[in-house]
């Protein structure tokens, strides 16, 4: 159950080899990217990038903070807050922690065949995971290159486990042409151990195409995505700017087969602050709704060639 919450895309996914740790890594950051399908890796600058893809830290212009939450059922609770600077010179860095918190969880007593024992509850414990990264993006001309390092940490009852992973991404951005490319690895590292048992992090590649049509007034987004032990997946996001201040977001998640992957949302921008809102459907485990807050502040220092 804890799988299918906090990663219902892997858990629908066909395929599959077997559980990773810390699934919780696949959660996306704010509520923009939910509302595009997960669908970011070309397009993520700024707070969207240390989550899908660094090399987009490279064409930050101005400082950002933002932070989102999200409620899932079960007092499962997801959050995150994201910061990036842009040096002077060259390049941007990013900080970022993430969390989630599965609750309280029943503790039952075992049949010695390992099944529960109805209506035989001895207690509650709880269970929560962390994640805390430092990224760092620079543009070669048309190339931005970024890497991500994070601490992972999680915690089950007495039980905890921490480990070392990174994330590496590309950005390509055409010159002549209103269109970037982008490519990432992600979670590559160490297992992590519970006692006895290792578990391999949810190791990620992911390569898509961003279109800006309409004089950037729509941005459309595509994508694949291929984890370790599943089937390749088919990401998609749409924005559109209705009026200056408003933006309508669509998306589609192939992952998430549980209610046919569709995603929507706005997005609503008031000066330098920005509101983000997200509708995730998960058919009989509930609708989740995000949001999020992104603010810029800071001189602009032009980045994007």
């Amino acid at each position: 159950m804890v799988l299918l919450l906090t990663a219902p895309p892997a858990a629908a996914r066909p395929g599959t080899g077997g559980s990773y740790s810390a699934e919780f890594l696949r959660l996306g950051t704010g509520a923009y990217g939910a509302a595009m399908g997960d669908a970011m890796t070309a397009a993520a600058t700024g707070v969207q990038a240390p989550h899908y893809n660094p090399a987009g830290l490279a064409w930050t212009v101005r400082n950002e903070a933002a932070a989102s939450y999200q409620n899932l059922v079960l007092d499962i609770n997801y959050g995150d807050l994201v910061f990036v600077h842009p040096f002077r010179t060259a390049g941007a860095m990013s900080a970022e922690v993430k969390f989630i918190d599965y609750g309280t969880i029943e503790r039952n007593t075992l049949t010695t065949a390992g099944l529960f024992v109805s209506g035989q509850r001895v207690g509650d414990f709880g269970a929560h995971d962390l994640a805390a990264s430092l990224g760092y993006g620079r543009a070669f001309g048309n190339l931005a290159v970024g890497a991500n390092i994070k601490l992972v940490t999680s915690k089950l009852d007495d039980a905890s486990a921490t480990v070392l992973a990174g994330d590496f991404g590309l950005q390509w951005a055409f010159e002549d042409y209103p269109v970037t490319v982008g490519a990432t690895l992600k979670n590559f590292g160490t297992k992590m151990q519970f006692d006895v048992k290792k578990e391999s992090l949810p190791l990620l590649g992911r390569a898509g195409a961003s279109f800006r049509l309409f004089d950037d007034k729509m941005l459309v987004n595509l994508e694949v995505e291929k984890a370790s032990k599943e089937q390749a997946a088919i990401l998609m996001g749409v924005e559109y700017r209705v009026v200056r201040f408003l933006d309508l977001r669509a998306g589609f998640d192939d992952r998430n087969e549980i209610q046919n992957g569709w995603t929507a949302g706005l997005g609503a921008h008031f000066g330098d602050l920005d509101f983000d809102y997200a509708f995730i459907p998960y058919g009989v485990l509930g609708n989740n709704h995000r949001v999020g807050l992104r603010y810029r502040f800071g001189p602009i220092r032009t980045r994007r060639p």
